[in-house]
Protein backbone atom coordinates (compact mmCIF):
# COMPACT_ATOMS: atom_id res chain seq x y z
CA UNK A 1 0.00 0.00 0.00
CA UNK A 2 3.04 2.63 1.06
CA UNK A 3 4.49 1.17 -2.33
CA UNK A 4 1.48 2.71 -4.22
CA UNK A 5 0.98 6.36 -2.66
CA UNK A 6 4.82 6.78 -3.20
CA UNK A 7 4.23 5.91 -6.57
CA UNK A 8 1.55 7.88 -6.70
CA UNK A 9 3.21 10.94 -4.97
CA UNK A 10 6.14 10.58 -7.76
CA UNK A 11 4.09 10.78 -10.14
CA UNK A 12 2.41 13.87 -8.93
CA UNK A 13 5.54 15.55 -8.63
CA UNK A 14 6.91 14.71 -11.88
CA UNK A 15 3.63 16.34 -13.59
CA UNK A 16 3.43 19.41 -11.67
CA UNK A 17 6.95 19.55 -12.84
CA UNK A 18 6.24 19.23 -16.83
CA UNK A 19 3.31 21.54 -16.35
CA UNK A 20 5.78 24.14 -14.47
CA UNK A 21 8.41 23.68 -17.64
CA UNK A 22 5.54 23.42 -20.37
CA UNK A 23 4.05 27.02 -18.92
CA UNK A 24 7.39 28.63 -18.29
CA UNK A 25 8.91 27.89 -21.88
CA UNK A 26 5.65 29.21 -23.22
CA UNK A 27 5.07 32.35 -21.62
CA UNK A 28 8.85 33.21 -21.60
CA UNK A 29 9.26 33.62 -25.58
CA UNK A 30 5.60 34.53 -26.94
CA UNK A 31 7.22 38.47 -25.76
CA UNK A 32 8.60 41.09 -28.60
CA UNK A 33 11.84 40.34 -26.08
CA UNK A 34 11.54 36.71 -26.16
CA UNK A 35 10.97 36.16 -30.37
CA UNK A 36 14.12 38.91 -30.62
CA UNK A 37 16.57 36.52 -28.80
CA UNK A 38 15.27 33.29 -30.57
CA UNK A 39 15.11 34.90 -34.27
CA UNK A 40 19.12 36.04 -33.29
CA UNK A 41 19.44 32.37 -32.39
CA UNK A 42 18.03 30.96 -35.31
CA UNK A 43 19.51 33.23 -37.64
CA UNK A 44 22.63 32.53 -35.86
CA UNK A 45 22.50 28.98 -36.23
CA UNK A 46 21.51 29.17 -39.53
CA UNK A 47 18.02 27.62 -38.88
CA UNK A 48 16.23 29.28 -41.30
CA UNK A 49 13.25 27.58 -41.32
CA UNK A 50 12.40 28.12 -37.56
CA UNK A 51 13.55 31.42 -38.27
CA UNK A 52 10.62 32.51 -40.80
CA UNK A 53 8.19 30.22 -38.85
CA UNK A 54 8.39 33.79 -36.41
CA UNK A 55 8.04 36.37 -39.23
CA UNK A 56 3.93 37.69 -40.45
CA UNK A 57 3.55 36.12 -43.81
CA UNK A 58 2.21 33.76 -45.58
CA UNK A 59 3.71 29.88 -45.77
CA UNK A 60 4.58 30.80 -49.16
CA UNK A 61 6.26 33.82 -48.78
CA UNK A 62 8.14 31.68 -45.40
CA UNK A 63 9.22 29.42 -47.10
CA UNK A 64 11.10 31.55 -50.37
CA UNK A 65 12.45 33.82 -47.51
CA UNK A 66 13.90 30.76 -45.84
CA UNK A 67 15.50 29.56 -49.32
CA UNK A 68 16.99 32.55 -50.46
CA UNK A 69 18.56 33.07 -46.78
CA UNK A 70 20.33 29.18 -47.12
CA UNK A 71 21.44 29.84 -50.73
CA UNK A 72 22.71 33.90 -49.52
CA UNK A 73 24.11 32.60 -46.16
CA UNK A 74 25.96 29.37 -48.27
CA UNK A 75 27.52 31.90 -50.53
CA UNK A 76 28.24 34.71 -47.73
CA UNK A 77 31.15 32.35 -46.18
CA UNK A 78 32.06 32.44 -42.54
CA UNK A 79 30.12 34.68 -40.43
CA UNK A 80 31.50 36.44 -37.14
CA UNK A 81 29.43 34.18 -34.78
CA UNK A 82 26.75 36.04 -32.33
CA UNK A 83 28.36 36.05 -28.88
CA UNK A 84 25.21 37.57 -26.59
CA UNK A 85 22.49 39.57 -27.43
CA UNK A 86 20.54 42.44 -25.36
CA UNK A 87 17.38 43.73 -25.32
CA UNK A 88 17.72 47.37 -24.67
CA UNK A 89 14.45 48.67 -25.07
CA UNK A 90 10.88 46.69 -25.55
CA UNK A 91 7.78 49.15 -26.42
CA UNK A 92 4.07 47.23 -26.83
CA UNK A 93 1.20 48.46 -27.34
CA UNK A 94 -0.91 46.00 -26.64
CA UNK A 95 -4.05 47.73 -27.79
CA UNK A 96 -2.44 48.33 -31.11
CA UNK A 97 -1.18 44.84 -31.30
CA UNK A 98 2.14 46.75 -32.28
CA UNK A 99 5.72 46.05 -30.80
CA UNK A 100 9.24 48.03 -31.15
CA UNK A 101 12.51 45.90 -29.64
CA UNK A 102 15.88 47.60 -29.83
CA UNK A 103 18.94 45.12 -28.96
CA UNK A 104 22.54 45.41 -29.45
CA UNK A 105 24.95 42.27 -30.35
CA UNK A 106 27.76 41.48 -29.42
CA UNK A 107 30.24 38.99 -31.49
CA UNK A 108 32.66 36.59 -30.80
CA UNK A 109 35.11 39.04 -32.41
CA UNK A 110 34.30 41.88 -30.04
CA UNK A 111 32.26 43.74 -33.18
CA UNK A 112 29.02 45.18 -32.10
CA UNK A 113 25.51 45.77 -34.20
CA UNK A 114 22.40 47.64 -32.72
CA UNK A 115 19.58 46.98 -34.21
CA UNK A 116 15.56 47.37 -34.01
CA UNK A 117 12.56 45.00 -34.93
CA UNK A 118 8.77 45.27 -35.22
CA UNK A 119 6.51 43.17 -33.95
CA UNK A 120 2.89 42.26 -35.11
CA UNK A 121 0.28 40.28 -32.59
CA UNK A 122 -1.21 37.75 -34.56
CA UNK A 123 -3.83 34.93 -32.69
CA UNK A 124 -2.00 35.71 -29.69
CA UNK A 125 1.72 35.35 -31.09
CA UNK A 126 4.14 38.39 -31.34
CA UNK A 127 5.46 38.08 -34.88
CA UNK A 128 8.22 39.87 -36.61
CA UNK A 129 6.62 42.67 -39.05
CA UNK A 130 8.28 43.57 -41.86
CA UNK A 131 6.63 46.96 -41.80
CA UNK A 132 8.72 49.91 -39.51
CA UNK A 133 7.83 52.58 -37.02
Amino acid sequence: MRTIMKLKNLLMIMAMGLVVAFVTSCGADNTPAGVTKQIIKYTSNGDYDSYVKLMNMSDEERQKAAEQMKKASASSGERDAVKDCEIVDEEIDEEAGIAHVRYKLTYKSGNEQDGEMTFEKVDGKWLMSERGR
